[in-house]
Parts: structure tokens; sequence; C-alpha cells
């Protein structure tokens, strides 16, 4: 049984057996992100968008599976129709299974292992969610999930957002008033809050983390080849360490030098994928940090699905004008 409204005949719609030319496509409108196909057959790429003022609606499928790594720039919750989809954040796993539903906040960066199959997104602006805490609670500032998790909903919760969904669907149309609209999407943003677990805290304090963490985590993707302990972060970040091991387990999911492994990878696929003739992954880890050489490649592949050759070896061949057997 579908879980929400099916895609209707007015939505954007694209289609694609071309994993490349999905990939490009993707990225224009959620950023950049890697994804790697693994089994061979038609991609099947196929999209359905509905694009409200502060929600957007997606239904999307593909014929193979895949593994995806992005980081996501809104807060989007995944509600899987007829497959499975894993999502890894540090060393934390979350699955979801047809009809359940994972929210994953805005900044996120996952590795998605994703079956066969269709899924519907529904991607929210954080203001417009962060104004809906505030209506509820105007002298507490509520904090949502900082790191993906599976939302277990009650009945009367669930049939209340696939309402509000359906409904957001019919007036996304060409018959509906802005007024309409714009309900709807209340509609809609109230039935997340509902569903969203919260917590309360300082709003200084809070406030403060943030920008802590947001200024060191800057300050790391623009250090990554250089030596960095947790001592070093402790002192640029002028927190103890405990401080900063409880705000990236709360903020990320991960310890503070799991994020800086994960930004080195991210930094060594961007390199390994535009390598030039003269690049090798050798020396591309080396540069970045990675003193150890099996280590880096089991962690590459645990994080975009395959070795850093494989990803050196298409990226060759896309800047030849060459396909390969993406399997």
């Amino acid at each position: 049984m579908l879980p929400v409204a099916p895609p209707p005949p007015y939505a954007q719609r694209a289609r694609s057996d071309d994993v490349d030319e999905v990939t490009s496509w993707v990225a224009k409108r959620d950023g950049e992100h890697s994804r790697v196909v693994h089994e061979t057959g038609p991609y099947g790429y196929e999209a359905a968008i509905l694009t409200g003022k502060t929600v957007k609606l997606g239904w999307f499928r593909t014929g193979l599976r895949q593994t995806v790594r992005a980081r996501f720039p809104w807060s989007c919750v995944h509600v899987p129709i007829n497959r499975t989809q894993q999502y890894a954040f540090g060393r934390r796993r979350i699955g979801v299974v047809p009809g359940g539903m994972a929210f994953i906040p805005t900044g996120t960066e996952t590795t998605s292992q994703i079956a066969a199959g269709s899924t519907f997104a529904l991607q929210v602006d954080d203001a417009a969610l962060a104004d809906e805490a505030l209506a509820r609670c105007p002298s507490i500032e509520l904090a949502w999930p900082q790191t993906p998790v599976a939302l277990e909903l009650p009945e009367p919760l669930r049939k209340r957002f696939d309402d509000a969904v359906a409904e957001l669907v019919r007036t996304l149309g060409p018959d509906a008033s802005p007024t309409e609209r714009m309900r709807s999407e209340r509609r809609v943003i109230a039935a997340l809050a509902d569903a969203l677990p919260v917590s309360s805290g300082a709003v200084s304090s809070t406030r403060l983390a943030k920008r802590r963490l947001a200024d060191l985590e800057a300050w790391i993707d623009a250090h990554l080849g250089e030596t960095i302990t947790i001592g070093r972060l402790s002192s640029v970040a002028q927190a103890g360490e405990r401080s900063l091991q409880l705000a990236f387990q709360a903020r990320r999911g991960m310890s503070p030098m799991r994020f800086v492994c994960e930004r080195r990878l991210a930094a060594a696929h961007r390199r390994i994928a535009n390598a030039s003739a003269e690049d090798e992954t050798t020396s591309i880890a080396t540069n970045l940090g990675f003193t150890h050489l099996g280590r880096f490649s089991i962690a590459y592949r645990e994080v975009f699905g395959e070795s850093p050759s494989r990803t050196l070896q298409r990226g060759r061949s896309k800047a030849a004008g060459r396909v390969i057997d993406p399997a």
C-alpha cells in the first residue's frame, strides 16, 4: 500500500538511465553528491517533483541498488514505498523499511544504501519549522533531532501526516489559490512537528554551541592536510575535550576525530574523481593526512560504496568521454 499520495500529473518529471546525467541533474537541485550503482541493467531513474514556498515534495524511483553519499541542504523526511534504505553517519546506522519514515536534519552528511524501488521525500524549510516551534512554545527554544532518526508514529499521527501531504499535493496543482497552498504547507509543517521528538534548552548556550561548532568545522575543512589532534581542536575551539566530544556527538552523531576523517574522505573523493593523468590515489590520500593507506581504502569504500581506484577509473573514463560498466 502506498503510504502517501501518489505523484499527480502536474508534477515536474524527469527520467534517465544515465547515472552521470542523474547525478548532474540532482546536484543542481540538491547539491553535490556521489552515487555508485552495484548492479547491471537499466538504471531506471524516475522523479516527480512538486515545489511549494516552504515545502518540496518528491517521488523517486531507481531500478538498481546503489550507494549515495550526500550532504542534505534542507531538513528532509524519507518514506520508502517498496524498498529498504540504510543510513550511515560516522559509525552510527539506522534502517527504514517500506512505509517507515526517516528524518534527516539540515547539514547531515550520510551514506545511504538504497535498494531498487521507490521513495517519497519531503523537504521542509528550517525557518518555517522553527516558526512552528516558536508558535507552540514562545518562551523555550525547542531543538529538533540533530542527527538522522527513524520515526515510528502511532496511527493517529501517521494518518495526520499522510492526510496533510495529500492535501498539499492537491493545493500545489493549477486550480488551488495561494491562500490554500499556504494553509496546506503550514498543515504539513505542523504534522511534521508533531512527529518529531524534541528537546528544550537555554537559547544562549545552544546558539553559542552551534556557532563554535560551525567555526570549528570550517577550520577543519581549511586544514585537512595538516596534523589534527583532539588537543589542537580544543585549542582552536577554546573548549575542553569533553565539551567537544559531547557537541559533536549531539550535532553530528560522531566523535570530533571521526568527523575529521569523514571530511578528509570527502575531500579525497572530490580530488580522486577529478584527478589528472599524473595524480594517483596514494599521493592524494597522504596529502590529506592519511598515513595508513590500507585503512584509508577500507574507510573510503565504506563511505562511497567503491574503492578509490574505481573512482579514479570512472573519473578518467568520464573525462575521456568513455562509458564503463557501472557495476
